[in-house]
């Protein structure tokens, strides 16, 4: 049993450490002292959105079997 990471999992810390640096300019910032869920919905809206065109995209490479 193989139990390295991808190199997908391995870029994942990167990939959400970018998304959570971009989410915490200082307009984010001041917004979260008004709404501390606010700054959150927006980082998950974003995540989701990445892992959906991601998966999207897979699927259509695995029917064309590009991949």
């Amino acid at each position: 049993m193989n139990l390295d990471f991808t190199e997908e999992q391995e870029m994942l810390p990167d990939s959400l450490r970018g998304m959570c640096e971009a989410g915490s300019d200082n307009r984010a910032v001041r917004r979260a002292e008004l709404d501390p869920a606010a700054p959150m919905t927006e980082i998950w809206r974003s995540l989701g959105m990445r892992v959906f065109w991601d998966s999207a995209l897979r699927k259509c490479m695995a029917a064309q079997d590009w991949a």
